[in-house]
């Protein structure tokens, strides 16, 4: 079991439930339920492969602290890739 079949899980029993509360501005939170970061995740693997990332690969991921990171990650769990997150603080 990988993190992404717990992502599956979470999807199946609670779906509508939210999996990502990401805080935009001091007015506005954006949330994201376990249904729709699966849906998101799925496609985003998708595009990997369609790339040629197979199982083992490494991807950088180099992205703000935005809500969507966890779509990234996941996804690219999803197909066994490795994610390797970088801070975008760094310069």
């Amino acid at each position: 079991m990988n993190l992404f079949d717990i992502l599956e899980t979470a999807a199946t029993y609670v779906p509508e439930k939210d999996a990502v509360r990401f805080q935009e501005d001091a007015e506005h939170i954006r949330t994201i339920s376990y249904r729709k970061l699966l849906e998101l995740a799925s496609r985003f693997s998708g595009g990997l492969v369609e790339l040629g990332v197979k199982r083992g690969d490494r991807i950088a991921v180099f992205l703000q602290n935005i809500a969507e990171y966890p779509v990234v990650t996941y996804g690219a769990l999803r197909i066994g890739a490795v994610p390797v997150l970088l801070s975008s603080a760094l310069k």
